[in-house]
């Protein structure tokens, strides 16, 4: 599902809004949107409900922001243990539809999640954002290499959700991390993107790579990775090539 135009248009005015306001504001603003989402959580979800009593916390007409350090962080392992306590049985209206999503197991062992409507808006909404802090120039050509496509290989004409939305833009690719580090290496010297997306170990094999293979892409600018820890040391090598 993607957002309508109009409902991504007024969360970013509501992000830029908070952005630049006083900070006052904003502490307002996540205080009423977390009191909500705990009070939701502890009467939907069994897990939550249990780590908020082991924590010694109880979900109230107000949950400080300043009581979140008490919640443990949550670890894969407890996770992927808890089933379908882990979920919230009563999912508002205005936040359907309901789908699952499995992480690509390239740190661990793959973990299965839900996610809503207003998840994806929020998504759509930050990313968008990320593209323009950036000032990434939306004619260029983007590629992407990544864990469950549903095809080896995708080319279209514009980089989807939500810069279309808003912006014309270049081209977009896609490779599926499962063809090995040569393929991809000789593929991104056929494309010679603008930006990449990918995990940083798959990006850590594809310097060696092209260095092995003698690849310098001449039009990169910027590269962006996802779902895995990126490390200073290959943020450095990055930024020597």
């Amino acid at each position: 599902m993607t957002a309508a135009p109009a409902a991504l248009r007024a969360m970013l005015a509501l992000l830029g809004r908070l952005e630049r306001g006083p900070a006052e504001a904003l502490a307002a603003h996540q205080q009423r949107q977390l009191d909500a989402l705990v009070a939701h959580a502890a009467a939907h979800s069994p897990l939550f409900r249990r780590r908020l009593a082991q924590a010694g916390l109880r979900a109230g007409a107000t949950f400080p922001l300043e009581a979140l350090p008490a919640l443990a962080p949550m670890t894969r392992r407890e996770l992927q243990a808890a089933g379908d306590d882990l979920f919230c049985a009563v999912v508002p209206p205005a936040h359907q539809p309901v789908t699952e999503t499995r992480t690509s197991g390239s740190s661990g062992e793959p973990v299965t999640v839900r996610r809503t409507g207003h998840t994806q808006l929020y998504w759509l909404a930050h990313t968008l954002r990320e593209h323009l802090w950036w000032q990434r120039d939306f004619a260029g050509t983007l590629a992407v290499i990544r864990a469950n496509l549903d095809t080896e290989r995708i080319r279209q004409d514009d980089w989807g959700p939500p810069a279309r939305l808003f912006f014309s833009t270049g081209p977009a690719h896609a490779m599926s991390m499962a063809l090995d580090i040569a393929t991809q290496a000789r593929w991104l010297a056929e494309i010679d993107p603008h930006y990449l997306l990918t995990y940083p170990s798959n990006l850590a094999e594809l310097l060696r790579q092209c260095a092995r293979d003698g690849i310098a892409l001449s039009r990169l600018r910027q590269v962006r990775t996802i779902g895995e820890t990126l490390t200073d040391g290959l943020r450095a090598e990055v930024g020597r090539q």
